[in-house]
């Protein structure tokens, strides 16, 4: 693959698990498979905190707080 190729995943859940160490095991591969910025979406509230401070302590994770469709109806039901 060409060394100067580069690569923005643009919706992941990188944060999934909770395996620290395989969290920057994932990051690393991503890296090393030229992926330099990632766009990790939360779920729901439960997980959004942890997506945004994984933006702050990562540079190449960008934060993207959101409700995955299958938790909609339980958003709007509760409001």
């Amino acid at each position: 693959m060409n060394p100067e190729l580069k690569f923005i995943d643009s919706h992941c859940h990188v944060h999934f698990g909770d395996d620290k160490p395989a969290l920057a095991q994932r990051i690393k591969m991503a890296h090393d498979n030229h992926v330099n910025q990632m766009l990790c979406i939360s779920i729901d509230e439960s997980d959004r905190d942890e997506v945004i401070e994984l933006s702050r302590t990562q540079p190449s994770v960008l934060a993207a707080a959101a409700i995955h469709p299958t938790h909609d109806r339980e958003i709007v039901q509760s409001v």
